[in-house]
Protein backbone atom coordinates (compact mmCIF):
# COMPACT_ATOMS: atom_id res chain seq x y z
CA UNK A 1 0.00 0.00 0.00
CA UNK A 2 2.64 2.40 1.25
CA UNK A 3 5.01 1.62 -2.08
CA UNK A 4 2.14 2.83 -4.71
CA UNK A 5 0.54 5.48 -2.38
CA UNK A 6 1.86 8.24 -4.53
CA UNK A 7 0.20 6.91 -7.78
CA UNK A 8 -3.16 8.16 -6.05
CA UNK A 9 -4.74 10.78 -7.95
CA UNK A 10 -8.25 12.75 -6.71
CA UNK A 11 -9.53 14.75 -10.01
CA UNK A 12 -11.72 17.77 -9.59
CA UNK A 13 -15.17 17.34 -7.91
CA UNK A 14 -18.43 18.26 -10.31
CA UNK A 15 -21.50 19.49 -7.52
CA UNK A 16 -25.01 19.92 -7.83
CA UNK A 17 -27.92 20.33 -5.79
CA UNK A 18 -31.16 20.96 -5.01
CA UNK A 19 -31.74 22.52 -1.77
CA UNK A 20 -31.51 19.75 0.66
CA UNK A 21 -28.82 17.86 -0.49
CA UNK A 22 -25.84 17.55 -2.86
CA UNK A 23 -24.74 14.99 -5.58
CA UNK A 24 -20.90 14.76 -5.68
CA UNK A 25 -19.11 13.31 -9.09
CA UNK A 26 -15.36 12.93 -8.89
CA UNK A 27 -12.63 11.40 -10.81
CA UNK A 28 -10.20 8.70 -8.89
CA UNK A 29 -7.42 7.55 -10.27
CA UNK A 30 -5.96 4.38 -8.00
CA UNK A 31 -2.59 3.30 -10.21
CA UNK A 32 -1.81 0.39 -9.15
CA UNK A 33 -4.12 0.09 -5.81
CA UNK A 34 -7.28 -2.44 -6.08
CA UNK A 35 -10.18 -0.03 -5.46
CA UNK A 36 -11.65 -2.61 -2.81
CA UNK A 37 -8.21 -1.55 -0.80
CA UNK A 38 -9.41 1.95 -0.60
CA UNK A 39 -12.72 3.58 0.45
CA UNK A 40 -12.89 7.58 -1.49
CA UNK A 41 -14.80 9.28 1.55
CA UNK A 42 -16.73 13.06 1.46
CA UNK A 43 -15.50 14.56 4.70
CA UNK A 44 -16.39 17.89 6.36
CA UNK A 45 -14.88 19.24 10.20
CA UNK A 46 -17.08 20.38 12.86
CA UNK A 47 -17.74 23.61 12.94
CA UNK A 48 -20.21 26.59 13.91
CA UNK A 49 -22.08 24.41 16.23
CA UNK A 50 -22.45 21.73 13.10
CA UNK A 51 -21.29 18.29 13.30
CA UNK A 52 -18.99 16.68 11.17
CA UNK A 53 -19.75 15.13 8.15
CA UNK A 54 -18.13 11.87 6.86
CA UNK A 55 -19.79 9.95 4.06
CA UNK A 56 -18.62 6.88 1.83
CA UNK A 57 -18.21 8.31 -2.03
CA UNK A 58 -19.24 5.00 -4.32
CA UNK A 59 -17.24 3.46 -7.00
CA UNK A 60 -19.41 3.78 -10.55
CA UNK A 61 -18.24 3.69 -14.37
CA UNK A 62 -14.81 3.73 -15.28
CA UNK A 63 -12.68 6.65 -17.10
CA UNK A 64 -12.22 5.63 -20.38
CA UNK A 65 -8.69 5.96 -21.33
CA UNK A 66 -7.49 5.60 -18.04
CA UNK A 67 -5.79 2.95 -16.26
CA UNK A 68 -8.33 1.62 -12.79
CA UNK A 69 -9.90 5.06 -12.92
CA UNK A 70 -13.69 5.97 -11.93
CA UNK A 71 -16.33 8.20 -11.31
CA UNK A 72 -17.13 8.06 -7.59
CA UNK A 73 -20.63 9.58 -6.83
CA UNK A 74 -22.09 9.90 -3.34
CA UNK A 75 -24.66 12.97 -1.27
CA UNK A 76 -24.26 15.45 1.39
CA UNK A 77 -26.82 17.13 3.00
CA UNK A 78 -26.86 20.99 1.86
CA UNK A 79 -26.65 22.20 5.77
CA UNK A 80 -22.92 23.45 4.87
CA UNK A 81 -21.81 24.77 1.56
CA UNK A 82 -20.90 22.51 -1.05
CA UNK A 83 -17.25 24.22 -0.92
CA UNK A 84 -16.84 23.49 2.61
CA UNK A 85 -16.63 19.23 1.70
CA UNK A 86 -13.55 17.49 0.94
CA UNK A 87 -12.76 14.48 -0.83
CA UNK A 88 -10.11 11.79 1.00
CA UNK A 89 -9.02 8.20 0.07
CA UNK A 90 -8.08 6.18 2.97
CA UNK A 91 -6.62 2.78 2.85
CA UNK A 92 -9.50 0.47 3.77
CA UNK A 93 -8.97 -3.14 5.52
CA UNK A 94 -11.56 -4.88 7.98
CA UNK A 95 -10.58 -4.06 11.26
CA UNK A 96 -7.77 -1.31 10.21
CA UNK A 97 -8.00 1.79 12.04
CA UNK A 98 -6.91 4.80 9.79
CA UNK A 99 -4.61 7.02 11.15
CA UNK A 100 -3.69 5.18 14.17
CA UNK A 101 -2.51 1.89 12.49
CA UNK A 102 -1.81 3.37 8.93
CA UNK A 103 -1.02 6.54 8.64
CA UNK A 104 -1.94 7.01 4.96
CA UNK A 105 -5.10 9.94 3.70
CA UNK A 106 -4.92 11.48 0.47
CA UNK A 107 -6.71 14.93 0.45
CA UNK A 108 -8.39 16.70 -2.51
CA UNK A 109 -6.39 19.81 -3.01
Amino acid sequence: MRRHWSGLHIGETSVCGDGTTWSFSVPVYLGEIAPSDVAVQLYVDPRDGKERFLGELLRGEPIIGATNGHIYTGTAPATRRAEEYTVRIIPYFSGVRVPAELPLILWQK
